[in-house]
């Protein structure tokens, strides 16, 4: 059985859509919602999947449609070595080599939701994706409990 740190890291929800669509489905005829309620999911490996390999083991498993791990990397051998050794289930991985990149596969794989550890790997991702920030030591000042961005990729609010 796998023990669990003591801080773990954890995820923030950003949608642009106030109900999830298999919330509404009595709103929908039966071909829209099972059009809607084609899941597609994408992952960030280093970052993500390293930092808290049995949660997303747990969850690429339970997940209803497809997986699409979405890296940053120029292996893919190693790539898919790593997810071997982390029991990850994907249909695809995709290697990406600009920032920009991962939102050009996640609009042409038609990603619903998408997880990542980076703010700058989520700023042109299509605005009906469901984005989820993975915190962990490089993203976040657990000492301080704030957000490390850049102004590139967050606007400060007093």
């Amino acid at each position: 059985m796998a023990t669990f740190k003591k801080s773990l890291p954890s995820l923030v929800l950003h949608s642009q859509s106030p109900i999830p669509p298999m919330c509404s489905s009595k709103y929908m005829s039966n071909k829209a919602m099972m059009k809607e309620n084609a899941l597609v999911l994408g992952l960030d490996l280093d970052g993500c999947i390293t930092d808290a390999p049995e949660f997303f083991s747990a969850w690429s498993h339970s997940w209803p449609g497809k997986v699409f791990v979405i890296t940053y990397r120029r292996d893919k051998q190693k790539a898919i070595r790593d997810l071997a050794e982390h029991n990850i289930r994907y249909d695809e991985v995709i290697l990406v080599d600009r920032f920009d990149g991962k939102a050009a596969v996640i609009a042409d794989k038609g990603v619903t939701h998408y997880v990542d550890d980076q703010p700058e790997m989520l700023k042109n991702i299509p605005s009906g994706v469901h984005v989820m920030l993975f915190r962990n030591p490089g993203n976040f000042d657990f000492n301080s409990n704030r957000w490390i961005m850049s102004n590139v990729t967050c606007r400060l609010i007093d």
